[in-house]
């Protein structure tokens, strides 16, 4: 809006100033002919009326020292008269002379130009002379003299166009502080709306959508808030019906798994019970014992797998306490004597942590390690610690069969296992058990070389 009011400022300035321009000149081109043919006739009778014959330069003077002047008062112009050699014979204002508005003697050509009626103009430190140069005749047609009438200053712009140039830049002025006030109103207007949804979009409510925007007006931006309203609530509604198709996926999973692990251990159960009822006649003080333990380690089996689910499904947010770090891998090492200690004996790391949590955290991912092992290879299962920017980092190495780089993301999800046997859940607990002391755990495997465990707790300040 700004430029568009600049170029019709500008355009209209050209315009204008072009079109006075052309007026003024054809204003003084006809005035400026008007004079020359009435002092043109009046120089002519006068010299006619002196001197009908050829007139010489040096009887100018004698003839109208006096005439000159009161010619050019009457018709208000000066002129210069010239011999018809060109030389200047004498001048109505002798200023002219001094100022190089009229020359001493006329240039080629300007004497060309005497009989054709043309306009000539030259530069002068004042600015232009536009001059017309014409030869004065008897009533015979001879040549007497040559007549230079300078007009100067011609192209100065007059007060009238002045004033009229000044009103136009008021005009233009009051139409660009109008655009700039209109475009300023229009833009908050319009960017009001966008503002409106950058800020519903930058604060996410806690169901993952977007609160709705309240817009009051019936315009353009209202049709777009409007259908970012829809959108809202059409996403809100999918994040419902998403949430309750997960969770009701999530049970038939997690029964589908509880009836899986328990039917394992109750088919050898149904086994056991048919074959000790088929020899009843035959069973033993001995026979019953051994019965009696298959049962309850099976029993034992199921009860596992009971806590297991049950471990996973919530988390207890206990009481935590502040943990040397060194002194409890020291009792850790105590239960698996053949893991190697990659920590310093002496540092004083302390995270707070809840201790059977952390226990039960390390219990299982050495556990893992030592089962990672292959038959027929030498295990080596390391226990580290480090320090790492204001918190500790627990590690456990080893070189045993690995992790598939791409089974590698869902080493924590329910149900992963690499072994035979075993519910799937140790590493899912684990990782719940990390986040609700606060840490972080995650591993890093090349398949056929080991597996590194990580677990990042904070210090404690």
């Amino acid at each position: 809006m700004f430029v568009l009011v600049l170029i019709s400022f500008a355009a209209t300035g050209l315009v204008s100033f072009w079109h006075f321009s052309e007026e003024r000149k054809e204003y003084h081109e006809d005035r400026l002919e008007r004079k020359e043919g009435a002092i043109e006739a009046h120089l002519a009778h006068e010299l006619e009326r002196e001197i009908p014959w050829g007139l010489q330069a040096d009887s100018l003077p004698a003839i109208l020292s006096d005439e000159l002047c009161h010619i050019a008062s009457i018709h208000r112009m000066d002129l210069g008269l010239y011999a018809l050699d060109g030389e200047m014979v004498m001048s109505s204002n002798p200023a002219l002379v001094d100022d190089s508005i009229l020359p001493l003697v006329l240039t080629p050509e300007l004497l060309a130009t005497r009989t054709s009626n043309e306009w000539v103009s030259w530069p002068v430190d004042s600015g232009e002379v536009m001059a017309q140069v014409t030869e004065i005749t008897n009533s015979l047609g001879e040549p007497l003299a040559i007549m230079v009438l300078p007009y100067v200053n011609f192209e100065q712009i007059p007060s009238q166009d002045r004033k009229f140039y000044a009103a136009l830049a008021v005009l233009h002025l009051l139409l660009f502080l109008g655009a700039a006030y209109l475009s300023v109103w229009l833009s908050r207007s319009i960017t009001r709306g966008f503002d409106a949804i950058s800020d519903a979009l930058r604060v996410p409510m806690k169901d993952g959508t977007h609160a709705r925007i309240v817009w009051d007006r019936n315009d353009e931006m209202g049709a777009l808030i409007a259908e970012y309203n829809r959108m809202v609530d059409q996403l809100a509604d999918q994040n419902k019906r998403q949430a309750q198709t997960e969770r009701e996926h999530a049970w038939k999973e997690m029964a589908r798994q509880v009836a899986h692990e328990v039917k394992n251990p109750l088919t050898p159960m149904r086994l056991m019970v048919q074959m000790h009822a088929s020899q009843a006649a035959q069973q033993t003080p001995e026979s019953i014992k051994d019965f009696a333990n298959g049962m309850l380690t099976q029993i034992d089996a199921m009860a596992q797998v009971a806590s297991d689910f049950g471990q996973f499904a919530a988390f207890a947010e206990r009481r935590k306490s502040e943990l040397p770090v060194v002194d409890f891998l020291n009792q850790i090492r105590l239960s698996f004597p053949t893991v190697e200690r990659v920590y310093p004996l002496q540092a004083d790391w302390v995270v707070k942590a809840d201790k059977a949590q952390l226990v039960r955290i390390l219990n299982n991912l050495l556990n893992n390690a030592l089962e990672s092992i292959p038959e027929g290879k030498k295990g080596q299962v390391a226990l580290g610690a480090r320090e790492s920017e204001g918190a500790i980092e627990l590690w456990v190495q080893d070189n045993g069969v690995g992790i598939d780089s791409k089974r590698l993301e869902e080493v924590f999800e329910p149900h992963f296992t690499t072994k035979s046997s075993g519910t799937g859940l140790g590493l899912a607990i684990t990782k719940g058990l990390v986040e609700a002391m606060g840490g972080r755990i995650w591993m890093q495997s090349q398949e056929g070389q080991g597996t590194t465990a990580t677990v990042w707790l904070p210090m404690a300040h």
